[in-house]
C-alpha cells in the first residue's frame, strides 16, 4: 500500500480538494483508494481536555498509523492523508491583540513560516513506517498567502491588525525552501507545485493525489470552490467585532461575513504596491530554488 500525504499548505485549495475526496469516497473505494480528511482526523472544536489531546501532534501521528493499518487490512492500495494542520500552526505571524502593557508575544527563534513543521513531520514519518509515503505540498505567493491566511484566522479568533504581521512576514527566514527541506528530510519522495499554476483547476489538484482517472470521477458533480477568502469589508468588520469585550459566537461571525461579502466587493489586499513587488520577487527566487531540486517539475507532470 502506498500513502500520499497531502500537507497543504493553508490557503491553497485544500478545503475544496478535501470536499471532493469526501463526496466521492465510494467511487474512490471501488478503485482501492481511501482518503482520510480533516473530518476524520480533527476533533470537534469544543471538546474539553480529550479534544485538546486529540489535537496534539503525537495523537495525530498515532491516528495516521492506525488509519494506515486499518486500510492495509482492508485491501486499500492507495491511502490519502489530507490535513494542512499536520505542518503545525503559522500563528506567530498573526498574534492575538494584547494590552499595551503586556506587549506582543515574541517571534519564534527559527522565524520559519511553519516553525513546528520539522519535528511534527519527523514524528509522522516514524508513525508511517514501513509504508512508502509520497508527500504532496502546494506553495503560494507570500503576499496572497498571508492575506488569505490572515482573513481565515480572523474568522476564528481575535487577531492584531495586519500591520503587526507585516514585519513578521518580511523577517521570516524559513520560507518555502526551508519548509520543503523539512518535508524532504522526513519524506524523501515529495512533490511540490505552485498554487498559481493550479488555482481553479480542481482536477489537476486531485490528480496529484489520486491519479488522473480517479480525479475525473471525483469531479463529477462535486461542489465548487470551498472556503474562499473573504473580501476586505468582511475582514475589517470581523476585526472590529473581536475588539469588543464579548467574544462573538460562530453564528454571529458567519452572519458578519455574509453581510459584508457582496459579489463585487474588493478582496482583502493590505500590502502596498512596493511591498507586494518585494514579496513577489522573494517568492519567484524561492520557487526557482525549489524547481532546482526537481520537485516542481515532477508535480506538474503528474497533474497533466
Amino acid at each position: 500500500m502506498e500513502i500520499v500525504l497531502h500537507l497543504g499548505v493553508h490557503r491553497t485549495g485544500t478545503t475544496s480538494t478535501q470536499a471532493a475526496l469526501d463526496a466521492r469516497a465510494g467511487l474512490l473505494a471501488a478503485q482501492g483508494i481511501r482518503a482520510i480528511t480533516p473530518r476524520d482526523i480533527r476533533p470537534p472544536p469544543k471538546g474539553g481536555g480529550i479534544a485538546q489531546l486529540r489535537r496534539s501532534a503525537p495523537a495525530r501521528a498515532l491516528s495516521a498509523r492506525m488509519a494506515a493499518r486499518d486500510a492495509e487490512r482492508q485491501g486499500v492500495r492507495l491511502l490519502v492523508l489530507s490535513d494542512e494542520n499536520l505542518l503545525g500552526p503559522a500563528a506567530w505571524l498573526f498574534p492575538r491583540p494584547r494590552a499595551a502593557s503586556v506587549g506582543l508575544p515574541p517571534m519564534p527563534r527559527t522565524r520559519a513560516l511553519y516553525p513546528e513543521a520539522g519535528w511534527r513531520l519527523r514524528l509522522l514519518a516514524l508513525a508511517l513506517r514501513p509504508w512508502p509515503v509520497r508527500a504532496v505540498v502546494t506553495f503560494r505567493g507570500y503576499a496572497e498567502w498571508s492575506e488569505s491566511l490572515f482573513a481565515h484566522v480572523c474568522r476564528h479568533r481575535p487577531v492584531a491588525g495586519f500591520d503587526v504581521a507585516k514585519p513578521r512576514i518580511f523577517s521570516a527566514t524559513g520560507r518555502w525552501p526551508h519548509l520543503i527541506g523539512e518535508i524532504v528530510s522526513a519524506f524523501p519522495v515529495a512533490d511540490a507545485a505552485r498554487y498559481e499554476d493550479l488555482a481553479g483547476d480542481e482536477h489537476a489538484m486531485l490528480a496529484r493525489l489520486v491519479g488522473a482517472e480517479a480525479a475525473r470521477l471525483c469531479m463529477r458533480g462535486a461542489a465548487k470552490w470551498r472556503n474562499r477568502s473573504m473580501p476586505a469589508e468582511a475582514v475589517e468588520a470581523l476585526v472590529a467585532r473581536w475588539r469588543r469585550p464579548d467574544a462573538p459566537e460562530q453564528a454571529e461571525r458567519e452572519a458578519i461575513v455574509a453581510e459584508h461579502s457582496r459579489p463585487d466587493a474588493p478582496r482583502f489586499a493590505p500590502w502596498t504596491r512596493d511591498e507586494r513587488e518585494q514579496l513577489t520577487a522573494l517568492y519567484e527566487d524561492d520557487m526557482a530554488a525549489i524547481a532546482g531540486m526537481g520537485l516542481e517539475t515532477r508535480a506538474r507532470r503528474e497533474a497533466e
